[in-house]
């Protein structure tokens, strides 16, 4: 080959040379840019290879990369935002970004991400494609800092690349808050679905703020999202939405926005968008008398009620920044009356404003103590206490619904006794245990002088010994949707007398060891629990619902703990990674018949008459079903149709396990430990030893309550326990009712394959044994005979105010088989 023919080749392989590799480290002055390497040290433990990592002198965000299969988290999602000189948790747990045409989510088709520099800027760049039945659209988005501002920029920009106008095209982000909720002037904190315009949202938590706004002078469209079932409200995402609009051939949209992250309180968010803005900032500072005993919040509205801003608890001041206008400033605090409202006008220009004064009202406190009266020693008893207004008293707020110390009308004593400021009246004070134990009222006035002082002993009125009581469903802060610390969770079921416990965080293995480990010495035998996870498939473009997996072990150093995939994959998928991870444990489906989307039945349409499905996805290879979900307490219409479901399941072969749980997200308002699923261990078996607790459930010695003992054996067989017949034949079901003095129960029900057989009243009275009886009837190899008990609507309102909850409780099956010959 001569030097004119070998010149093309050398160009070739000069090109080819000369392209730079992908950048992966960016650094210009303070600010660095750099993906987590799997051969480097990674910078934080919870970084898997693939996430970015951008971080200024003073802040840190880390963002998903291509990491989805292990996170399941899109590309550019912004999974934690830290303070670099004290890392510790943040208000804001993650923000995740969707792109939308009409009510359609889409998923991107292709993504990258790639470290470039704009404007000498330290840039990750995220450019991902979108395809939806020929529509075709490319979204870039720039995630920068700059030095001394604790800010991080986002800049969006979606371009139509179709031929054709993109009709109602929707973009935006959801922000997942941690365990303070989250407040936007003119909307308020977030405690109900609402909807509104406003300049930031943000969230404090131990002086650490994090907020959302707009570069420019527009204001945010919010929305605040939950679910809402009777009085218990339960808060979800915070969506930042860019509203439907028609978006032309070659046309673009685009948007600045800033995410603040900076040591302080709301106002100093507030004062930093207004900065930025160049919005004139007034400093008032406002006196509060009245707080030295009880930290009170000053809550600031326009003069026609429109929400501006809180400061954080205070004994004596707070410094808010405002804009001129004409204002009302009231203060609060827990357990104590809403201070007096007071008017003022801050005008434009104004230096050196005067003090504004506003007043607590003076308070009262109380004291309970209780103790287990059974035990000679008078051993300290964990108690939930419910404290109620006497009229003209009104009920207290004793605190936010997620904190033990103080939860709407309720407060956790973990250790026996508790101390809690009340304003001065008159109150019914409850002090429980579940529905094993009495209950113990009183009633108690309290004024500014007078402490109120309850000391009861409550005594073990339905002893169950070789049964435990299990809550399979339940949640803590790790789960995005609730603001209960674990060490809370811990004590809210220890307080309920529940022994065991599986910690069902949303996509995230759940732990409870720190707030066992926090136990009082009083408590003899520490709350016994396995990891487990909820698996939440909400974020998959089709829903499938939501699947407990108890036990399943963290993998170390995994994100989460590494839980089941639950993005872009079908049933079969979760259940076979689960199985992988937990080859005995108990995949168990949530509530099956859920709205919105959550049901796994309702989504795959699930007709269980016939045991098919619509979907070709739904897998039946689940072990459990969770009959009777918290949230219906007080619907025994849904418990009902729940256990519908389930026997016409059963009547096609299909054995599987019922349960109950509280799925409480809270503590005030869901109920942990309501309803419970009582398991019976073998003679010689203890509740620590978790694998027979799981064996004798996964064999179906149990059954489900809300509140009443209800046992069951045919021919002598409990549930679990199969009675062998030889052909169509009379058999003796005997069921025995129990139930503390406090609470009722009417009627109770035999039922035969699905159906009932037998109805029967139960006689009133307040003693343990309510019902002990033998029915004769007739079943055959094949059938199933189990047990129903049930109380008035609205029974368990004594203990679990505005529940309206009736007390329920229904057993496992009891099967007949075919005698071996």
């Amino acid at each position: 080959m001569n030097r004119l023919g070998r010149l093309p080749l050398l160009l070739a392989l000069a090109l080819c040379t000369c392209r730079a590799p992908q950048r992966t480290t960016l650094v210009v002055g303070s600010v660095e840019l750099r993906r987590v390497e799997p051969d480097r040290p990674r910078p934080a433990p919870d970084l898997v290879p693939g996430d970015w990592l951008l971080r200024s002198r003073d802040l840190q965000v880390v963002l998903a990369g291509d990491t989805r299969v292990v996170r399941g988290a899109r590309p550019g999602s912004l999974l934690h935002v830290s303070d670099r000189a004290s890392p510790g948790p943040a208000p804001l747990h993650g923000v995740d970004f969707f792109v939308a045409l009409g009510d359609r989510e889409l998923e991107p088709t292709s993504s990258r991400l790639e470290a470039v520099l704009v404007d000498a800027t330290p840039t990750l760049r995220l450019t991902a494609r979108y395809a939806h039945r020929g529509d075709t659209l490319t979204l870039t988005r720039d995630y920068s800092m700059e030095p001394g501002r604790r800010a991080l920029h986002l800049r969006t920009r979606i371009q139509n690349d179709c031929a054709h106008t993109l009709r109602a095209l929707r973009y935006g982000a959801r922000l997942s808050w941690g365990d303070e909720a989250p407040f936007a002037p003119s909307l308020g904190v977030h405690a109900k679905v609402h909807e509104g315009v406003s300049p930031w949202v943000g969230a404090v938590d131990r002086n650490f703020t994090v907020g959302w706004t707009r570069a420019g002078s527009t204001d945010l469209d919010l929305r605040f999202t939950g679910e809402v079932h009777d009085r218990s409200f339960t808060p979800g995402f915070t969506e930042v939405v860019h509203p439907a609009a028609d978006l032309r051939p070659g046309a673009s949209v685009s948007d600045h926005e800033l995410l603040f992250a900076l040591p302080g309180q709301l106002g100093d968010l507030q004062r930093a968008v207004m900065l930025w803005r160049g919005t004139p900032v007034t400093e008032l500072p406002v006196v509060v008398h009245g707080a030295a005993r009880n930290p009170a919040t000053v809550t600031v509205t326009t003069a026609d009620g429109h929400a501006v801003l809180v400061s954080p608890p205070t004994t004596s001041r707070a410094v808010l920044p405002l804009t001129p206008g004409r204002y009302v400033a009231w203060v609060t605090a827990p357990g104590s009356a809403t201070g007096d409202p007071v008017g003022f006008e801050v005008r434009a220009g104004a230096t050196g404003a005067v003090a504004i004064e506003v007043a607590l009202p003076p308070g009262a406190s109380m004291r309970v103590t209780a103790i287990d009266e059974d035990d000679a020693g008078g051993r300290p008893l964990p108690v939930r206490i419910t404290v109620r207004g006497i009229p003209p008293t009104p009920d207290p707020t004793l605190g936010p619904n997620h904190h033990a110390s103080g939860a709407g009308v309720v407060v956790v004593a973990a250790g026996g006794t508790a101390d809690f400021p009340v304003a001065p009246g008159t109150y019914r004070v409850t002090i429980s245990h579940g529905p094993e134990w009495t209950i113990a009222q009183r009633d108690v006035t309290v004024t500014e002088t007078l402490r109120g002082e309850v000391d009861v002993g409550l005594s073990h009125a339905v002893p169950m010994p070789s049964w435990v009581a299990c809550d399979l469903h339940v949640h803590a802060s790790p789960s995005f949707d609730s603001r209960v610390s674990p060490v809370d969770r811990v004590a809210s079921l220890v307080a309920e007398g529940v022994g065991f416990a599986t910690p069902t965080e949303h996509n995230v293995v759940g732990d409870y060891s720190e707030g066992v480990g926090l136990y009082p010495e009083s408590v003899t035998v520490p709350l016994q629990w396995e990891p487990a996870v909820e698996v939440t498939t909400d974020r998959n473009a089709q829903p499938w619902g939501h699947f407990n997996v108890y036990p399943y072990p963290p993998r170390a150093g995994a994100p989460e703990g590494g839980p089941p995939p639950f993005v872009g994959v079908t049933p079969r998928e979760i259940f076979a990674a689960a199985r992988v991870r937990s080859p005995d444990g108990i995949i168990q489906v949530n509530h099956p018949r859920m709205q919105p989307n959550i049901g796994y039945f309702n989504v795959t349409g699930l007709d269980v008459r016939t045991g098919r499905a619509v979907s070709p996805a739904y897998d039946p290879s689940y072990d459990a079903i969770e009959v009777f979900n918290g949230f219906y307490i007080g619907q025994v219409a849904e418990v009902e149709r729940g256990i519908l479901d389930w026997t016409s399941l059963l009547a096609h072969g299909r054995h599987y396990i019922a349960t109950g749980s509280s799925d409480s997200h809270t503590i005030a308002y869901q109920w942990a430990g309501y309803p419970r699923t009582m398991v019976h261990l073998a003679e010689g078996e203890s509740v620590t030893d978790h694998p027979a607790v799981l064996r004798a459930l996964r064999q179906g010695r149990a059954f489900v309550t809300s509140g009443p003992m209800l046992l069951l054996t045919v021919n002598g067989q409990e549930p679990g326990t199969p009675v062998p017949l030889g052909g169509p034949t009379a058999v003796q079901a005997h069921v025995v009712v129990m139930a503390p003095p406090w609470m009722h129960v009417d009627t109770v029900e035999l039922r035969r394959n699905g159906d009932v057989a037998e109805r029967l009243a139960v006689p009133l009275g307040s003693g343990r044994l309510r019902f002990d009886a033998t029915i004769t009837m007739t079943a055959s190899p094949g059938d199933f005979i189990l047990a129903t008990a049930r109380g008035p609507q609205g029974d368990l309102e004594v203990v679990l105010p505005h529940s309206n909850g009736v007390p329920y409780a229904f057993t496992n099956p009891v099967w007949m088989t075919e005698a071996t010959r």
